[in-house]
C-alpha cells in the first residue's frame, strides 16, 4: 500500500494485480485468493463496487507457495491453533479440488468439439 508520508512512494497501475492475474501466476482457484483478501490475509485495494486489487509487493511478502508446508502459529492453546490451520488448510484444497475440477469440465468440453 502507498505511504502516506513518502512522497517518493507512487504505485501505478502496473504496481497492481487483479485476483484472476495472482491466481493464474500462482496456479490456484480465484476463490482461493478472494478467500484470503476475505480473512485478511492478503491486503487488497477495492476498487468499485465489486472489484479488488492486490499490489505488488504485498503479495511478494505473502508467503504463498509455501503455504502449505507453514507450520501452524504457536498460541497458549494449541489445540485451537492446530485447528483453526487445518480448517484453513481444508479450505484452500477445496478451492484447489473446484478449480480442478472446472479446469476438466472445460477441457472435456473442448475434447468433444
Amino acid at each position: 500500500m502507498p505511504d502516506p508520508d513518502n512522497v517518493d512512494t507512487v504505485e501505478t497501475f502496473d504496481d497492481y494485480l487483479t485476483v484472476n492475474e495472482i491466481a493464474k501466476t500462482l496456479k490456484l482457484n480465484p476463490q482461493t485468493v478472494r478467500n484470503w483478501i476475505d480473512r485478511g490475509e492478503l491486503r487488497a485495494v477495492r476498487v468499485g463496487s465489486r472489484r479488488v486489487r492486490v499490489l505488488r509487493a504485498d503479495l511478494d511478502a505473502y508467503p504463498a507457495q509455501g503455504r502449505i508446508d507453514t507450520p501452524p502459529p504457536e498460541s497458549d492453546d494449541d489445540s485451537t491453533s492446530v485447528d483453526a490451520t487445518l480448517e484453513d488448510r481444508i479450505g484452500d484444497l477445496q478451492d484447489q479440488i473446484r478449480g480442478l475440477r472446472a479446469r476438466v469440465e472445460t477441457l472435456e468440453r473442448d475434447r468433444s468439439r
